[in-house]
């Protein structure tokens, strides 16, 4: 077996190291299709999430009040709301990400072209590792507290969440025409 079925062997069988510790839902069978590819393998995904965070100067620093992969109400946040840190709160809608490591240069040409309905995508190289970026463009956020005080409204936070549903809905959609795309690969 030659090094890159090596590597993605092991890539495919290394325990979850996300926060959450499981692949989302949402992006299951584009990953299930992309790995069985002879020539790719997922090395990271995310569906798309809405977050309450505070941002730290590094990434280790950022603290996580809440999180949903899924679509959310108001009813949800409303108890995190009550317990506000001192720090700037943001609410974030972030888009889908997927990582996709390639047997060649080539291959990773071809993954581009296939997915050149996507926005933001493009080739890293990490570790001797050729890895295509592409991430989902409808995103956003907002501060929404300060010092321990919520800055907006709730009217306009019950805004920001119907905003941050549709476009996890946008993501979704382009997740299923990435299945496509990947098919024909």
């Amino acid at each position: 077996m030659g090094s890159f079925e090596n590597e993605k062997k092991q890539a495919l069988n290394k325990k979850d190291k996300s926060r959450k510790q499981s692949v989302d839902e949402k992006i299951k069978d584009l990953l299930k299709i992309i790995n069985a590819n002879q020539n790719y393998y997922t090395t990271s995904s995310c569906a798309g999430r809405i977050l309450l965070i505070t941002l730290g100067k590094k990434k280790q620093n950022t603290k996580w009040i809440f999180t949903s992969h899924n679509k959310i109400r108001f009813i949800e946040i409303s108890d995190y709301l009550k317990k506000l840190p001192k720090e700037k709160v943001y609410f974030r809608q972030e888009a889908f990400i997927l990582h996709v490591a390639c047997r060649s240069l080539d291959d990773a040409q071809r993954l581009l072209d296939a997915v050149r309905s996507v926005r933001r995508k493009g080739i890293l190289s990490s570790r001797g590792k050729i890895v295509v970026e592409i991430i989902g463009s409808p995103h956003f956020e907002a501060i929404i507290a300060k010092n321990g005080k919520l800055l907006i409204g709730e009217g306009y936070l019950k805004h920001l969440i119907e905003e941050a549903n549709l476009r996890l809905v946008e993501n979704w959609k382009k997740i299923k025409g990435l299945e496509r795309q990947f098919t024909n690969l």
